[in-house]
């Protein structure tokens, strides 16, 4: 965090709010990586802030839409759906602007992808019926996600099949699963297969049924490989 620190205060310095929205939006996405999320939304608003600032309708919808996944980290679903709410409208403001460089990634992808994640993340720590609804938006961004975005598509088939799994639908979890162990088995990437244990932990709600036992037991293997 010291180096986003120091580059914070160049940001300030030069009066570049734009280059502050960037900063705290990646200090607050390491900060969530750890599970430190009260930082993590203190840097997302504050970086919101920056972004108003700094005129970016996309950069905001950004920082808002991250706002929300740590709000529903939190369990606070008020907080979580308000924040996703607003990054939808901020977004479709966005339409047609031309964006801050580095906001550009930032395209419907990427926000159905965030909408699949705060739902999934609501169905794991709030209540599973949160999850359904997340369901068209996660098979939205996977069909999405190019051969160039396999990581990202990796941690969203994984939420599809946290979902399922979390809602009893073991067939389907079962099969996005696969497909998620396989793709985390390649890339064997740390925050691929930290959600992997998300996953694993879904089923284990079922761990009764084979179609879960096997989720387990590849998920497992994939982590026994990696050591």
């Amino acid at each position: 965090m010291e180096a986003f620190a120091q580059a914070m205060d160049l940001a300030v310095e030069a009066g570049n709010h734009d280059l502050q929205a960037n900063i705290r939006y990646r200090a607050g996405r390491l900060l969530l990586h750890y599970d430190s999320v009260d930082p993590a939304l203190a840097e997302f608003a504050r970086g919101r802030e920056a972004a108003l600032r700094a005129h970016s309708r996309l950069a905001q919808a950004i920082l808002s839409a991250n706002q929300a996944w740590a709000h529903a980290k939190k369990a606070d679903v008020v907080a979580a759906l308000a924040c996703l709410y607003r990054a939808r409208t901020e977004f479709a403001d966005a339409a047609g602007v031309e964006p801050s460089p580095w906001a550009a990634f930032f395209g419907s992808t990427d926000l159905a992808a965030m909408v699949g994640t705060v739902h999934g993340e609501l169905a794991q720590v709030v209540d599973v019926r949160h999850g359904p609804e997340g369901i068209p938006a996660l098979v939205d961004a996977i069909a999405g996600y190019g051969p160039e975005m396999a990581r990202s598509r990796s941690l969203t088939v994984i939420w599809l099949a946290t979902v399922h799994a979390l809602d009893g639908d073991l067939d389907v979890a079962a099969e996005a699963g696969r497909e998620a162990i396989e793709l985390a088995g390649v890339l064997r990437s740390p925050r691929t297969r930290q959600r992997l244990r998300t996953l694993s932990a879904a089923a284990r709600r079922h761990r009764r049924d084979g179609r879960a036992r096997e989720i387990i037991e590849r998920i497992e293997m994939v982590g026994h490989s990696g050591q």
